[in-house]
């Protein structure tokens, strides 16, 4: 690389990183944007645990536990506060309940 180059890839990491905390604070498409972190958490966390840095060995736990936290806000959705309940609707979970026979 000549003096004046430079690689965008740290730039572009942190403007993809930025929109994504962006939707994840608005509640923006939530299911996405939590799919997306934890895509991008995972590598990070594999990058982590794959370099020889200091600091790395307690960094890719983190990250994991960052992949966990993602997983789990896929799993339950935008809030009730959220730009996703404003456009589409909340949703609700309705748990049948059990026949009067039932004795389990």
């Amino acid at each position: 690389m000549a003096a004046g180059d430079h690689h965008p890839g740290p730039i572009i990491a942190f403007l993809a990183t930025a929109l994504i905390g962006a939707a994840v604070v608005l509640g923006l498409w939530t299911p996405v944007a939590g799919a997306l972190a934890a895509l991008v958490n995972l590598t990070d966390a594999l990058s982590l645990g794959l370099r020889s840095a200091p600091f790395s060995e307690q960094s890719a736990p983190i990250g994991i536990l960052l992949v966990l936290v993602s997983l789990a806000l896929i799993m339950l959705g935008p809030g009730a506060f959220s730009a996703d309940a404003r456009l589409f609707g909340q949703r609700e979970i309705v748990i049948p309940e059990l026949p009067p026979d039932a004795d389990a």
